[in-house]
């Protein structure tokens, strides 16, 4: 089994009891042409074994259990390299390690009546056991299980040996196939749409230079907040295209004027309409020049909020153009998902929403839905606002995002490993009085490995959790508490 992925093994099997009968098949082979192999002093089948040992504790080299077997295994393997002498040596120092390894996952003790090579693929199977429950993430068979699963690879124990080893089925029978259980109650079941897409401050601006110069001063820092017009940062007033003192002459000349005809027009000493009227204009003219060069020099907020990148510092030199700074309110952020056609029609202006980032997630809502579709995406753009409390997401962030498009306080849950699909529909496994029976499920709405059920459950039904796949209708059973494991010792 080096090397075969999880998924691969699942491909080719209808459910893990057909997985576990060939693996149970294939040991028994295993074993069997092993001990054959050894017998005939097979140097080829030494170095195989040595270099798969050597795989199968690299692959799982992070797992405190096989590290802690790694250095004894492959000491034992030299077993096969037909150096008696070095084999006698190697069970005489570790003979007392294997059997408490094997006492330690066995309910019936090994016996000293086993052979170095039957106490070496006993320890062997054992790890080929745990490899099964790796696979199949469920700690179904309990350690006794797994020595009786590979107990038919073994020869040559003690007629006291193999009276204490029960095969499966017998253990099954006697004291019921292992399961946990869960009691059905009415939950919460909500389906989410599900995008990732960036976030940025509901009300954002960016400002850009409107010349080219240095940087002369920077008044504020990222994080800063500042008003709508305040001066962020300044542009030397010595700049050729901005003729700032003379503008500025202009204009206190201009105000001079028309302040001084402003008051003999209403003195009504001699100034005509015209000549007010002119005067006005001139110095309107001269103040939105200089309304133009100052804004020009003194780069201000476009919009209250906070300052969320500043692109410059004081004196880098910048052109016609270029962004200086942002400034961004982001005590609500927005974004926008772009959905396919036939999501489209199960989203709504008002339906709930939520953005995770990291260890942030954020409450929001759909605040528009496009009618027609964007035709270079190929899909409908929905906007959505989220509230973001004590500025906890920066802006520009990406984020996950989910649209609720189903809610049910009332729903009774499955996971999808408490079902099973069969030809005939969806079924599960209830405990009742120490057995299994068989209940026919209708399933609705799903959100990820979760089903809501709309049928075949009531509340309060015992369902079987784990051990799904090894039961029948009828089936004894042995519950095993939440905080026990499954493996029974």
């Amino acid at each position: 089994a080096a090397g075969v992925t999880r998924g691969a093994i699942y491909w080719h099997f209808e459910n893990k009891e057909a997985l576990l009968r060939e693996i149970h098949g294939r040991l028994q082979n295993f074993y069997q042409s092993l001990v054959d192999a050894v017998r005939n002093d097979s140097a080829s089948l030494t170095e195989s074994l040595n270099k798969t040992v050597r795989q199968l504790f690299k692959k799982y080299r992070k797992d405190a259990a096989f590290r802690r077997l790694q250095d004894l295994s492959i000491k034992i393997s030299v077993l096969y390299a037909g150096n008696d002498s070095m084999a006698n040596d190697i069970i005489k120092t570790e003979e007392q390690d294997i059997r408490l390894f094997c006492e330690a996952v066995n309910d019936s003790p090994v016996t000293k009546s086993c052979t170095p090579l039957q106490l070496f693929m006993i320890m062997e199977s054992l790890i080929g056991g745990l490899l099964i429950r790796q696979y199949i993430r469920q700690e179904l068979l309990s350690d006794e299980d797994i020595a009786a699963l590979l107990a038919a690879a073994l020869t040559g124990c003690s007629r006291e040996s193999e009276e204490t080893t029960r095969s499966i089925d017998e253990i099954h029978a006697q004291e019921g196939i292992p399961v946990r259980v869960r009691e059905l109650k009415p939950e919460t079941f909500t389906s989410r749409l599900g995008y990732t897409s960036s976030l940025t401050g509901s009300v954002e601006s960016t400002a850009s230079a409107l010349i080219g110069d240095v940087i002369e001063e920077v008044l504020v820092s990222v994080g800063d907040y500042v008003e709508k017009n305040q001066v962020v940062l300044s542009f030397p007033a010595d700049n050729a295209s901005l003729n700032y003192e003379q503008v500025r002459i202009n204009f206190e000349n201009a105000k001079t004027s028309f302040e001084r005809i402003s008051r003999l027009y209403t003195a009504e000493q001699g100034i005509s309409r015209q000549d007010y009227d002119n005067a006005r204009t001139q110095y309107e003219i001269a103040k939105a020049n200089w309304d133009t060069v100052r804004k020009m020099k003194d780069v201000r907020a476009p919009i209250s909020g906070y300052l969320t990148r500043l692109n410059v510092l004081e004196s880098d030199n910048v052109s016609p153009g270029d962004p200086l700074f942002t400034i961004s309110n982001h005590t609500k952020l927005k974004s926008t998902v772009w959905v396919t056609d036939r999501e489209i029609g199960r989203i709504s202006v008002g339906q709930e929403a939520i953005a995770s980032w990291r260890d942030h997630t954020l409450s929001g809502r759909v605040i528009q839905v496009d009618m027609a579709m964007d035709q270079e995406r190929k899909a409908f753009a929905v906007k959505l606002e989220f509230d973001n409390p004590g500025l906890a997401v920066p802006s520009g962030i990406t984020a996950d995002i989910g649209i609720e498009v189903y809610s049910n306080d009332n729903s009774l849950i499955v996971d999808m490993g408490e079902f099973i699909e069969g030809v005939e529909g969806r079924y599960v496994f209830l405990a009742e009085n120490g057995v299994s029976r068989r209940r026919e499920i209708t399933t609705g709405q799903q959100e990820g490995l979760k089903f809501e059920v709309l049928s075949g459950l009531t509340p309060g039904d015992t369902l079987i959790t784990e051990g799904v796949n090894l039961v029948s209708d009828g089936s004894k059973i042995r519950i095993i508490a939440a905080n026990d494991s499954m493996a029974r010792r």
